[in-house]
């Protein structure tokens, strides 16, 4: 009959269905299986402690470079001058040298003013000497000069004589002669005394006038040199070696190491070609940036 199944036909389809279902339960089942082993294996390695690296969490300073394009200008310029006339005998610094505070830039022939030095110098030891003082700092009292000292000893030598003389002619045992000679030489040794006194003086103040002398000398031999007012750079050198300089003749240009950009920005960085000018009577320095 059409439409109809015969039993054999179906027992056989039924075997085959139930076959190919029992296969697919089974290879789901080994799937399932081997899922949780791997899982199971996977767990297992990840509960073993791994090593890992700590630090302490601090506070630091973080450097940056900043490169800014401007325009350099000196913080302090100055030109330096001589203060003392002289011709030029030695340059020893010259465009672009770095130079610090004090050094010196420019060496004047110094000839004449130390001669100066020198005879300030003798006059106020020949003055010293004559006062009886070792330094102008340790001054004797004016009545322990050796003068003073002198004077005086010969003012009580002649006070003790009229003494004498007056009581002996008081007795009548010398004649008026004699006392008038004593109370002469008496009136002798006080002028004496008061003239030492005044001498005496007078060397101290002598003895102030040539150690202001003196200094004065030492400033001007001093002033031969021309020296830096500050750290800096050469920036242009005004005279050169033999030529006359005096205290209207600029000779150095100077300029300090600091300096800054347009906008006022510290700048960092190479040394630059365009620095800063300082300018100093006989030097002229320039400042670059660190």
């Amino acid at each position: 009959m059409a439409g109809r199944v015969s039993r054999p036909a179906y027992n056989s389809f039924l075997v085959t269905y139930t076959h190919r279902l029992c296969t697919a339960v089974a290879v789901a089942a080994f799937a399932a299986g081997c899922t949780k082993s791997e899982t199971a294996q996977a767990r297992g390695r990840d509960s073993v402690a791994k090593p890992v690296a700590t630090e302490t969490v601090r506070q630091e300073t973080v450097k940056r470079n900043v490169e800014v394009v401007g325009t350099l200008a000196a913080v302090d310029q100055v030109t330096i001058s001589s203060e003392a006339e002289g011709k030029v005998s030695r340059i020893l610094a010259d465009l672009g040298d770095r130079v610090t505070k004090g050094q010196a830039l420019i060496q004047l022939d110094d000839e004449k003013q130390q001669y100066n030095f020198d005879q300030q110098k003798a006059a106020l030891a020949r003055t010293l000497a004559q006062y009886g003082a070792p330094d102008p700092q340790h001054l004797p009292e004016i009545e322990k000069t050796p003068d003073v000292q002198k004077a005086n000893a010969d003012l009580v030598q002649a006070k003790q004589s009229y003494d004498r003389a007056s009581e002996l002619f008081k007795k009548t045992l010398v004649p008026r002669q004699t006392l008038d000679d004593a109370e002469t030489a008496l009136q002798s040794k006080k002028a004496s005394y008061e003239s030492a006194l005044q001498n005496a003086k007078n060397l101290r103040a002598s003895i102030q006038a040539s150690e202001a002398s003196m200094k004065l000398a030492d400033r001007q031999f001093r002033d031969t040199q021309i020296r830096a007012p500050f750290d800096g750079y050469v920036e242009k050198r005004l005279v050169n070696l033999g030529e006359l300089a005096d205290v209207h003749r600029q000779g150095l240009a100077h300029q300090p190491r600091r300096e800054h950009g347009d906008a006022g920005v510290p700048v960092r960085g190479p040394r630059a070609e365009q620095g800063l000018a300082f300018e100093a009577g006989h030097v002229r320095t320039r400042a670059h940036r660190e």
